[in-house]
């Protein structure tokens, strides 16, 4: 599953119809969305 991301051509040429569909549901299902929400940056306060 590493390459998903880092080879996306790569990964969705294999022959894993399964597997890319079963990634695809779970990077859009509701509860990996609320997980993986952006915040911002951290930001160290100068005092």
């Amino acid at each position: 599953m590493a390459f998903a991301h880092t080879d996306p051509a790569w990964f969705a040429a294999q022959p894993c119809g399964r597997l890319i569909d079963w990634l695809a549901a779970f990077e859009s299902s509701e509860a990996y969305v609320q997980i993986m929400a952006q915040h911002p940056a951290w930001q160290d306060q100068v005092v």
